[in-house]
């Protein structure tokens, strides 16, 4: 570091510096692909995943499903690399924790669960009994994966209550206070 009078400018040498302890200082640096998040893809972009990434299995291992294995009759011929168990069970755990799931608010006051409704489209296979997909398009959820215990103010056996709200006494007369009056004593 340089410096000079009242009329020659300091100068620093960056090369130098290093950060004191108040200094801001970047975050560890970290792979993108651990920095990646659902929602960052964009149109176009490709997210290529790692052989060995533990979600994925061989196909030919089979998804331990024989709903799955319908869609491809002949070995070898189906997909490539089907969903590991951990990576369904995870799946599961993150659809059902999500904002289609029992736990939600929207769920709880719901008049039933989206499993007796008649716009709920189960899913196949394996997940069948907790997922489909919600086919009512007046539905929040609509074309959205729902937990079978989820479910919204658009079920399909909603019966709204159309009666009066106030009843209607029938009219009551109180005749022991009733004072009777002939004709001819009316007073005018």
């Amino acid at each position: 570091m340089a410096s000079g009078g009242p009329d020659h400018p300091v100068t620093v040498s960056e090369v130098v510096l290093l950060p004191g302890p108040e200094a801001l200082v970047a975050p560890a640096w970290l792979p993108w692909t651990e920095r990646v998040r659902a929602g960052d893809l964009g149109v176009g972009d490709l997210l290529p995943i790692e052989p060995d990434d533990p979600r994925m299995v061989p196909g030919y291992l089979g998804p331990d499903d024989t709903a799955a294995e319908q869609l491809s009759p002949e070995l070898g011929l189906g997909r490539a690399r089907v969903l590991s168990r951990d990576a369904r069970l995870e799946l599961a755990r993150r659809w059902r924790d999500g904002e289609w799931g029992p736990d939600t608010e929207t769920a709880r006051n719901a008049p039933g669960p989206c499993a007796t409704c008649g716009f709920y489209l189960p899913l196949g296979g394996l997940l069948s009994a907790m997922f489909g997909a919600c086919g009512n398009e007046l539905s929040p959820a609509d074309g959205q994966v729902v937990h079978a215990e989820f479910g919204c103010g658009a079920h399909s056996e909603v019966e709204v209550d159309t009666s009066p709200t106030v009843p209607v006494a029938e009219l009551v007369y109180d005749d022991a206070q009733l004072e009777l009056v002939s004709p001819g004593s009316a007073k005018g």
